[in-house]
C-alpha cells in the first residue's frame, strides 16, 4: 500500500508542477506545508522575504485541503522555486475551490529580490493556464491593494479586468473570464 501511495504521490506531483520558464511552480503537500510550520530544513531554501507574515496561513490551508480530500482535485498552494538555485522566491495558490458560477479566487507573493523580473507574470499566467483545464473552473478573480500598481498591472497584463472596489478595504478585485 505504501508503494501504491508513494506512486500516486508522484503522479500527483508530475501532473500539479508547473513550468512557468524561469521559475517551477511546485505544488505544496500536506507534508511539505507541515515542514514549513515546524520550522524543518525545507526553510533554508526560502530566500529573505518569502516567508512573509501569511505564509504560515496558506501552508493551514494547505493542510486542511488535503485532509478535506481537495487535494486530489487540485492542490490550494505552490511554492515558486527559482529554477537556476532551487530557492523558494513566492508562493501563489486558490482561496478555496471554485463557486457555484465557476470562479476561483488567487492569491500570490513574491520575495522582494524576486519582484520586478517578470517571474510574477510568468507565474500567475502559468497558474492560470493550469487552473483553465480543471473541469468547473470558468473564471479566476485576485484581490490586490488599490495602492500596489505592479500587482495591478501584473493582472491587467494577463487580461484581468477591474471588477469592483474590495467595500472597507484599500482593495481591488479584478476578474478573468476563461470562456
Amino acid at each position: 500500500m505504501t508503494s501504491q501511495r508513494a506512486r500516486l504521490s508522484a503522479r500527483w506531483k508530475r501532473r500539479w508542477t508547473i513550468d512557468a520558464g524561469e521559475v517551477t511552480l511546485l505544488p505544496v503537500t500536506r507534508a511539505v506545508a507541515q515542514e514549513v510550520l515546524d520550522g524543518g530544513p525545507i526553510t533554508d531554501t526560502f530566500e529573505q522575504g518569502a516567508r512573509h507574515a501569511m505564509i504560515d496561513h496558506a501552508m493551514d490551508i494547505a493542510i486542511q485541503h488535503a485532509d478535506s480530500g481537495g487535494a486530489a482535485v487540485m492542490p490550494a498552494v505552490w511554492f515558486v522555486v527559482r529554477n537556476p538555485d532551487g530557492r523558494v522566491v513566492g508562493d501563489m495558490g486558490t482561496h478555496g475551490p471554485p463557486d457555484s458560477e465557476g470562479c476561483v479566487e488567487i492569491g500570490y507573493s513574491l520575495a522582494p529580490s524576486a519582484r520586478g523580473q517578470g517571474i510574477g507574470s510568468a507565474a500567475v499566467a502559468a497558474l492560470i493556464e493550469r487552473l483553465a483545464t480543471v473541469p468547473g473552473i470558468r473564471a479566476v478573480t485576485a484581490v490586490t491593494g488599490a495602492d500596489n500598481l505592479a500587482s495591478r498591472r501584473l493582472l491587467e497584463r494577463l487580461g484581468f479586468l477591474l471588477a469592483d472596489f474590495v467595500p472597507g478595504a484599500n482593495q481591488v478585485r479584478y476578474l478573468l473570464n476563461l470562456a
